[in-house]
């Protein structure tokens, strides 16, 4: 091996490790990927109790340190469903779990949350920075509907536009697109 070899050697080696920490597991990964589309595609055609009930079922058939963000979802669909409560509920026994220092779907559901309670200036104080790149797009793409619904709250017509806009890019059905486009 050559001198210029064996220094870039162990460099290489460390940015090959760093470059494999970039992507965060979600609920997208695992086997029950298929799963969890459908209980993703309920939640996105508003058919919040019903997504609500597939993320649950999802969550009992995996082992405790993989459901977290799956009862996640289940907490933000049922506060999109205004079942506020049992929301409040699934969030406490996730929030006694250990957290990623930059907890992108805690934080997003605790907006769901307080966007369900008619909280704007909560919601967009827990959403105020932005998500990471290394979180799944129809995440991105809920945090702009979530700061442009509480930017409605608000009254703040503007701002709301601007989200919708932001939004599109993350947005991959086409009905979808449309409804954002008219929104």
């Amino acid at each position: 091996m050559t001198p210029m070899q064996k220094l870039f050697a162990p460099l290489a080696l460390v940015l090959l490790l760093i470059s494999a920490c970039t992507t965060v597991p979600g609920p997208d990964d695992g086997p029950e990927k298929k799963d969890v589309d459908r209980a993703e595609g309920l939640f996105e055609q508003r058919q919040y109790l019903e997504a609500a009930q597939a993320f649950n079922d999802i969550a009992r058939s995996l082992d405790v340190s993989q459901r977290r963000d799956v009862l996640l979802r289940e907490a933000a669909a049922l506060a999109r469903a205004e079942k506020i409560t049992q929301a409040r509920q699934i969030l406490r026994s996730v929030e006694t779990e250990p957290a990623p220092a930059d907890d992108f779907m805690l934080r997003q559901t605790r907006a769901y949350i307080a966007l369900a309670e008619r909280n704007a200036d909560a919601a967009l104080t827990l959403l105020d920075e932005p998500p990471s790149q290394n979180i799944a797009p129809r995440y991105i793409g809920e945090y702009h509907l979530l700061r442009a619904d509480a930017f409605t709250l608000q009254d703040h017509r503007l701002e709301t536009a601007r989200e919708l806009v932001a939004r599109e890019t993350y947005i991959a059905a086409p009905a979808v697109q449309q409804e954002n486009q008219t929104a």
